[in-house]
């Protein structure tokens, strides 16, 4: 990229019971996992590459290999990168960042809250408990206004209307040294936190407010000892016309009559608020469509195009310019892609560098998170 040290790297990793693979069935397993993580992604820490973040992981411990699991990759996650019981990192150095899988309760896997939205599934933070401190560095009292865009500078069609200036509070912000997130200083940080799902959904809201409100649920994240919070996001969701359905607005009074884009608005700024940060993750073109789009646009389609998901990334590097939001991640889950291959239809490689670049080029604070093929 054409500011340095911006690229972090990420990927996904599930127990046995999520999803199948051949490791699972080594012999030698849980101790031949730490090969097959570093085959796969490993590397680019032990070689002092890049940061990787791990942008969802998660077990539903329905097997007693999934604790055999839980158990492994925790400790790697926290350093132990070649051998049970021996950090690999150097005085001063974290762990990997990540943003667990997820906040809400979900039928699959099950997440940080129980169906009631309230209490919190324990077994869950046992394991993730002792990888959630330090919180990263406070941030400054004083707010800084922030004016809206009136329009993406690349395509300005479609274009959601601007939310109200709100408060946002000012953080320091990261950058790469190595295989460590940083700040500005040069400090190691840990980005520890759970993804809220909803805004990429049919519904256009983080879900659950329909029991609560997102005040209390992002105060919650951060008693627990999260200090991040990831929304998934469609460009659907950006597009204008989605309306929001669904919240109980006696219970978030705030986001009565606001559009899907005004209502994350008001998370990002009570994230804000209380010292939360936030990253934006695209899952799909479509709402609710992340498990059919193949690729980073929709083929023969005239408004998701390639150049729509550069121009909404580049509206929301300039919506949220000095505020809670610290990373975006480019696209959740690649399919069908290459990388390296110079084909501009399926090269992730070549699209990632673009819209990257064209987002520090808006907004040079932020964290460009590339998710691999």
């Amino acid at each position: 990229l054409q500011v340095p040290n911006k690229v972090v790297y990420s990927v996904h990793e599930y127990a046995n019971d999520t999803f199948t693979q051949t490791w699972f069935k080594d012999p030698n397993f849980p101790n031949n996992l730490r090969s097959v993580w570093d085959k796969f992604f490993g590397f680019i820490i032990r070689k002092n590459i890049a940061p990787v973040m791990i942008g969802e992981f998660g077990t539903t411990f329905r097997y007693h290999s999934s604790l055999a699991w839980i158990t492994k990759w925790m400790s790697y996650m926290d350093g132990q990168f070649t051998v049970d019981g021996v950090s690999d990192l150097k005085s001063g150095q974290y762990g990997l960042s990540f943003t667990s899988w997820p906040l809400n309760p979900y039928g699959g896997i099950g997440g940080i809250l129980n169906d009631d939205w309230l209490s919190v599934n324990t077994q869950k933070m046992y394991y993730l408990t002792p990888s959630l401190a330090p919180i990263i560095s406070n941030f400054n009292n004083t707010y800084l206004p922030t004016k809206r865009p009136t329009s993406s500078p690349t395509l300005k069609t479609a274009i959601p209307t601007p939310g109200p200036t709100f408060k946002f509070y000012p953080f320091d912000y990261f950058h790469t040294f190595g295989n460590q997130i940083v700040d500005k200083n040069n400090v190691p940080a840990r980005i520890a936190g759970t993804t809220w799902s909803g805004f990429e959904s049919t519904s256009f809201i983080p879900l659950g407010l329909w029991a609560r409100s997102y005040k209390t649920v992002i105060s919650q994240m951060k008693q627990l000892g999260f200090n991040t919070i990831k929304l998934p996001f469609s460009n659907q969701m950006l597009r204008s016309g989605s309306v929001v359905l669904g919240p109980d607005f006696t219970r978030n009074n705030d986001l009565v009559g606001l559009s899907p884009l005004q209502c994350m608005d008001m998370i990002v700024n009570y994230c804000g608020v209380v010292g939360m940060r936030v990253i934006l993750t695209r899952f799909s073109a479509l709402a609710g469509n992340s498990g059919n789009e193949m690729l980073w646009y929709v083929p023969k389609d005239n408004y998701y195009t390639h150049g729509r998901f550069v121009a909404d990334w580049v509206m929301l590097a300039d919506r949220y310019r000095n505020t809670a939001v610290i990373g975006f991640d480019l696209w959740n889950a690649p399919k069908l892609v290459t990388w390296g291959s110079q084909d501009p239809l399926t090269d992730w490689h070549m699209a990632a560098e673009e819209v990257g670049n064209a987002i520090l080029a808006r907004n040079s604070k932020l964290l460009v998170i590339v998710e691999g093929t």
